[in-house]
């Protein structure tokens, strides 16, 4: 059992820094949108999401060994081995508690960023209108023979 416990904390323990950069990645993202540095943001969401799938594979492997002690041994969740006889137990509650308050942060800071988001989309989507309303005015007079607007042949 020892072996399975240490091969699931060294998981959590590489769970929970994942977690972090995570959580570094977010604050990234958030810093990006504030100062609209779209080149950054692009950047730091792909960091992101590297972070998110090493997250997900390090889940899985943590979740087959933990499957493995199940089959092995009368517990079904890591909370019914016995902490006094494996006390590494203890640390791998900590470490979960601790990855669980990280993971909530991130989520607090995505709603922030989400809404930061869909301000800066309407911001950039507004100035595009107004480009193309302006294309739009300028091409309402027609074109004349010499390719011009009507009113600037007319001009002439």
């Amino acid at each position: 059992m020892d072996t399975i416990l240490d091969n699931i904390a060294r998981l959590a323990n590489k769970g929970l820094h994942i977690a972090r950069q995570i959580s570094d990645a977010t604050l990234e993202i958030k810093k990006c949108l504030e100062s609209e540095s779209m080149y950054e943001l692009n950047g730091a969401l792909e960091l992101r999401q590297k972070w998110i799938d090493e997250a997900e594979a390090t889940r899985e492997m943590m979740e087959k060994h933990k499957q493995v002690l199940y089959k092995k041994y009368p517990v079904s969740d890591i909370r019914d081995v016995d902490a006094e006889k494996y006390p590494i137990v203890n640390r791998l509650k900590a470490i979960e508690a601790e990855t669980a308050d990280i993971y909530r942060e991130i989520s607090e800071t995505d709603k922030l960023n989400m809404e930061m988001a869909e301000a800066l989309l309407k911001k950039y989507k507004d100035g595009i209108l107004s480009i193309n309303r302006s294309r739009e005015a300028a091409n309402a007079y027609g074109k004349g023979p010499s390719g011009q607007p009507i009113i600037l042949s007319t001009l002439k």
